[in-house]
Order: C-alpha cells, then structure tokens, then sequence
C-alpha cells in the first residue's frame, strides 16, 4: 500500500509540475503528447522509487520486483 500510495502521489507531481522532458512532450501534436507526457513522469516516478527502494534493501530491488 506505501509503495503505491508513494507511486501515485509522485506520478501526480511531476504530471502537474511538468519538469524537464514532461513539458517538452505535452508539445507533440495530437494525442500523442497527451501521452508522451504521462509516460515520462511514469518513467520518473519509476526512477524515483526504484532508486529508494535500491536504497532501503541494500541493493535489491525486491519490494517492487517479485517474481
């Protein structure tokens, strides 16, 4: 539940914050930028929360990555 809770609060951030590469993608035409913009701040939260993780565990990333 706190992995996911931390997911969506940081999607939503950096969706509404629009940090470098979000804004430059919401530019593309149609629906493509709609998009492209949400994939990037999903790429960012991915980063953000993999690297805690990292950092939590030790160096393994098995609170997120179970098989």
């Amino acid at each position: 539940f706190v992995w996911w809770t931390a997911g969506f609060l940081l999607f939503r951030f950096f969706d509404i914050t629009k940090l470098p590469g979000v804004k430059e993608a919401e530019r593309l035409s149609g629906g493509w930028g709609i998009m492209a913009d949400d994939i990037i701040a999903a790429l960012y939260t991915l980063l953000i929360l993999w690297s805690t993780d990292y950092l939590i565990q030790g160096g393994s990333f098995s609170t997120i990555i179970k098989t």
